[in-house]
Formats: structure tokens, sequence, C-alpha cells
């Protein structure tokens, strides 16, 4: 399911107060010459 393509009623209806997301985040830097 993708949080960014619900409209908030709908977020609110399929999420409970117990509901777990998985946010992956990262970042990406070059090391070296």
């Amino acid at each position: 399911m993708y949080l960014a393509s619900l409209t908030w009623k709908k977020a609110e209806k399929n999420f409970t107060p117990n509901t777990v997301a998985i946010v992956p985040l990262g970042s990406v830097e070059e090391h070296g010459p």
C-alpha cells in the first residue's frame, strides 16, 4: 500500500493505532579520490 496514493479519508480507514509503517530511508555518498 502506498500512502502517497491514498486520500486522507482512505488512509484513516486503513490504519489503526497499532499499524506499523515502514519508511525506507537512506543516503548515498561517494567516497574516494
